[in-house]
């Protein structure tokens, strides 16, 4: 009878450090989060909480933030679809078709009317998303049909949606920003302002940045930043540019200076290709499923 518990003991103790060994362990941040400024109050690395979201927004590929109803709105890569996140708790989860399939990359609310659009540039204006029969505008942009284009929000100042381009199909390490006029439906054909890697690396060595995070935007053959959303801070009026290829979160002012540079980690946010901010400064990021699932950060403003 010893001879029996005592077996039994061991097994059980046996089978506690097999399961210490191979249980998954949290993954530790490869990056250092700066402290959190008036510029950047936030500690990426920290989140207040997170989501994880459903298959059908694996591919989820922009957010923006819906005030009056306190839900996010989003669009994926695949379908044209929108979907609508209830928050804070991540469901249920609505989806009311407006259009073809296609390649989207970005949404927006503006007013009444929800906006749309493709990596080609196109943007599809939607009025009255939720009914079962929205009215619907397309609008293409000549001059960003051969670009790649995924950053997309509205901006007050000037009363215009803007357009990042992730990839610009002349090349080059510049990053162009267009505006398009709601009213007249055409395009600026002159960028509102381009960022390059040279413009990051000179923000780096002005401002005195020289460890170990740093090193992957000044080491030779260094990946420029491309954008993949960007959205405007309710209280500073600064732009946050989030660019998962790259792995960097940038803000500027209106105008394209940059202010901050802060690197993403690459575990937590593989693919990061969404952001929008609550009223109150919440800072929300959406990052496509990789090896794991799609997931919603929520950051509260520390500052």
């Amino acid at each position: 009878m010893k001879l029996t518990v005592l077996l039994f003991i061991f097994l059980g103790i046996a089978l506690f450090v097999i399961s210490a060994c191979f249980s998954k362990k949290k993954k530790k941040p490869n990056v250092v989060d700066p402290m959190p400024s008036a510029i950047f109050p936030y500690r990426l690395n920290a989140p207040s909480s997170e989501i994880e979201l459903p298959k059908k927004l694996n591919e989820i590929s922009d957010l923006s933030f819906d005030a009056a109803a306190n839900v996010l709105w989003a669009v994926t890569d695949e379908k044209g679809n929108l979907y609508r996140i209830q928050l804070p708790s991540g469901g249920p989860i609505d989806n009311f078709p407006f259009g073809e399939d296609g390649d989207y990359e970005g949404v927006e609310k503006v007013g009444d009317l929800i906006y749309a659009m493709e990596s080609n540039g196109r943007i599809t204006q939607i009025e009255q998303a939720t009914s079962p029969n929205p009215v619907v505008g397309i609008f293409k942009n000549a001059q960003l049909e051969k670009d790649d284009c995924e950053a997309f929000m509205y901006d007050p100042l000037r009363n215009k949606l803007v357009i990042g381009v992730k990839l610009p199909a002349s090349g080059g390490d510049s990053r162009p920003f267009y505006a398009f006029d709601m009213e007249t439906k055409l395009l600026d054909p002159t960028p509102i302002f381009s960022i390059s890697l040279g413009d990051i690396q000179a923000f780096l060595r002005k401002n005195g940045r020289d460890g170990e995070q740093y090193k992957q935007w000044v080491k030779n053959g260094a990946v420029t930043p491309s954008p993949s959303a960007i959205a405007i801070h309710p209280k500073s009026g600064n732009f946050y540019i989030l660019a998962s290829v790259g792995k960097t979160l940038l803000v500027t002012n209106p105008y394209g200076e940059i202010l901050e540079v802060v690197a993403l980690d690459k575990k937590l946010h593989p693919k990061a290709e969404g952001i929008a901010f609550g009223p109150n400064g919440t800072m929300y990021i959406s990052t496509e499923a990789d090896s794991d699932v799609a997931r919603l950060y929520v950051y509260e403003p520390e500052l």
